[in-house]
C-alpha cells in the first residue's frame, strides 16, 4: 500500500501519530507526492485541536480527589445517641437528688456538647445523604436539656401551681415550632394534621385510664377542683393545655420525625427513653417505667397515624384526670 494511502487510513482511524510518520515516509520516498503534504497537514490539524480541547477540559473539570473514609451514617448516630442518653440521664439524677443548680453545667453542657457535634457533622459530612439527616436529629436534641433549664430557672414559685405549667408550657412550644421551622419541617411534617379518626379518638380514650393509673402511682394533691365546675375549669385547662400540646410538639412532633431518618423504625423507642428521663425529678422508678410505657404507645399512634392531634388532646387529658379528677374521686 502506498505510504499516501497509509497515513490517511491510519488518519481516520484516530492514530495521529503513526499517521504523521507514514506522511513523513511518503515525502521521503516521492517528494512530488501531493496527497503527503495535504494529509500531514490536515492530521497535524486534527492533533492541536485535540490538544486544545484536552487543556479546556484540564481547566474546567478538577482533579479527582482520593475518597475520605466516612463512618457508616449509622454508627455515627449510635455514637451520638448513647452518650447523649447518658449524659441527660445523669443529669436529671443529679439534679433530682443532689442539687438544682447543676441544670446549669451540666444540661448546659450537654447542650453545648450536641451543638459541638452538628459542627462536627457539618463540617465533615459534606453533602453525603445520610449525615445531611443527622444535622436536623442533632438540632432537636438540644431541646431536651433546654425543658430542663427552662422549668428550673424560671420564677415560678411566685404563681399558683396550676398556672406554673403555662408559664413553662408556652416557652416550650415556642422552642418546638422554631426549631421545626429551623429544620424546614412544616406543620403537616410535624404532625399538626387530623388522620385516622380512630386513632385519635383512642388515643384520647386510653389517657383518661392512663391518668388514673399514674395518680395510683405518685398520688399528687389537687391543684383544683373538678374541671367541670366554675372555678376548676380554667385551671385544668391551664395544665392540660400546656403539657399536652408542647410535650407532644418537642417529642413526638419535632424529634421522632427528625429521628425517622437516622434511625428508622428505632426512632420512637429512642424519643420515648429520653421522654421517660426526663421525668426522673418525680423520683420514682416506678413511674419512671409507667412514662416509659406512656411515651411508647404515644410514639407507636404517633407512627402509624403521622398526627399529634390525638396524643396532644389525650396528654393533656391525662394530666388534668392526674392533677383535678383523681385526687378528687381518689383522694
Amino acid at each position: 500500500m502506498p505510504w499516501a494511502r497509509r497515513g490517511a487510513l491510519l488518519a481516520r482511524l484516530g492514530q495521529g501519530a503513526d499517521a504523521l510518520a507514514a506522511f513523513d515516509e511518503a515525502l521521503a520516498r516521492d517528494p512530488s507526492d501531493p496527497q503527503a503534504p495535504a494529509g500531514r497537514a490536515a492530521v497535524e490539524l486534527q492533533l492541536q485541536s485535540a490538544a486544545v480541547a484536552a487543556l479546556a477540559a484540564s481547566a474546567v473539570i478538577p482533579p479527582p480527589q482520593p475518597d475520605r473514609k466516612r463512618l457508616p451514617v449509622s454508627l455515627v448516630a449510635a455514637l451520638i445517641m448513647l452518650p447523649y442518653l447518658i449524659g441527660l440521664t445523669i443529669a436529671e439524677l443529679a439534679v433530682t437528688f443532689v442539687s438544682p443548680v447543676l441544670v446549669f453545667p451540666l444540661h448546659g453542657g450537654l447542650a453545648a456538647v450536641v451543638a459541638t457535634q452538628l459542627a462536627l457533622v457539618t463540617r465533615l459530612g459534606g453533602r453525603d445523604p445520610g449525615f445531611a439527616a443527622l444535622r436536623p436529629f442533632l438540632i432537636t436534641l438540644v431541646l431536651a436539656p433546654l425543658i430542663r433549664i427552662i422549668s428550673l430557672t424560671l420564677p415560678l414559685a411566685q404563681i399558683a401551681p396550676a398556672y406554673r405549667y403555662a408559664f413553662a408550657g408556652v416557652p416550650m412550644a415556642l422552642g418546638a415550632i422554631l426549631t421545626a421551622v429551623a429544620i424546614g419541617y412544616g406543620p403537616r411534617r410535624i404532625g399538626l394534621i387530623w388522620r385516622a379518626t380512630g386513632w385519635q379518638f383512642f388515643a384520647v380514650a386510653i389517657s383518661i385510664g392512663l391518668g388514673f393509673a399514674e395518680f395510683a402511682i405518685l398520688r399528687p394533691q389537687a391543684l383544683g377542683p373538678f374541671p367541670w365546675t366554675t372555678a376548676g375549669l380554667v385551671p385544668a385547662l391551664s395544665v392540660g393545655l400546656a403539657t399536652g400540646l408542647p410535650e407532644e410538639l418537642i417529642f413526638r412532633g419535632v424529634m421522632q420525625t427528625a429521628a425517622r431518618p437516622v434511625l428508622r423504625g428505632w426512632n420512637w423507642i429512642f424519643v420515648s427513653m429520653v421522654f421517660a428521663v426526663l421525668h426522673i425529678g418525680y423520683a420514682s422508678p416506678l413511674d419512671f417505667v409507667f412514662v416509659l410505657g406512656v411515651g411508647l404507645l404515644y410514639g407507636w399512634l404517633f407512627e402509624r397515624t403521622r398526627s399529634i392531634i390525638g396524643v396532644a388532646i389525650g396528654h393533656g387529658v391525662a394530666n388534668i384526670v392526674l392533677f383535678f379528677v383523681a385526687p378528687q374521686l381518689m383522694g
